[in-house]
């Protein structure tokens, strides 16, 4: 908490906590100053470091997105008021900007996809572990040889820590609303404007608002 407090002390008045409305999906910022957390420290603080990091990465992929796209409308600006598009283009010459700015968006969106597969695998073996077993590798003792117990490291507390904050999260959401990282993002996440998961968001493969897919919009 102190160390919550060191960092506030120099946050500016208008640096406000921002979540996603459950209700719309749009982004709400709190009525408070210095994120609504100037004496405690916030609960997202207390989130494994794992989910933090997945969370933070579904954001930093959103707005790096949204940038590719920017760029990628500007370079077939021309070819849309043309009635054209990247891959239609019969002159050749017209949209060949266009083009390889589409080429290099698909490529974009499948890196990260790559990227989140990894993640998501990990996400899956954590949930699974922490729901599956009728008692928890992180709340055993380890035993010696000798029949001693070893002394529990901060590996052993990081375990645990994660175990409980899944189980919280399948109790809270159910089991059928939590157990992929698709899911958790969906709940957790600040990216408004696209959906990692093609069932609670009703996104599909074809859906401009599914976060992978790998055609740009028309």
């Amino acid at each position: 908490e102190d160390i919550w407090k060191a960092m506030t002390c120099v946050a500016p008045k208008d640096a406000k906590f921002q979540k996603k409305n459950d209700q719309n999906g749009n982004t709400i910022s709190s009525e408070h100053e210095k994120c609504g957390y100037n004496k405690t420290t916030p609960v997202d603080d207390y989130i494994p470091q794992p989910f933090r990091w997945l969370t933070e990465w579904s954001e930093i992929f959103c707005k790096a997105k949204t940038k590719k796209l920017e760029k990628l409308q500007t370079s077939c600006n021309e070819c849309t008021i043309n009635g054209t598009s990247c891959k239609d283009d019969d002159d050749g010459s017209i949209c060949e900007e266009c083009k390889e700015k589409c080429t290099s968006f698909g490529k974009f969106v499948k890196e990260w996809q790559e990227q989140f597969a990894k993640q998501s695998k990990t996400y899956n073996e954590l949930y699974n572990k922490a729901n599956n077993n009728s008692v928890s590798t992180a709340n055993t003792v380890s035993v010696t040889p000798g029949g001693r117990r070893n002394p529990r490291t901060l590996e052993d507390d990081d375990n645990k820590h994660v175990d409980n904050f899944l189980k919280n999260v399948k109790d809270k959401c159910g089991d059928d609303k939590a157990k992929t990282a698709e899911q958790y993002l969906y709940k957790a996440n600040n990216c408004v404007q696209y959906k990692f998961t093609q069932t609670n968001g009703v996104a599909n493969n074809d859906d401009e608002t599914y976060a992978f897919n790998e055609k740009p919009p028309n």
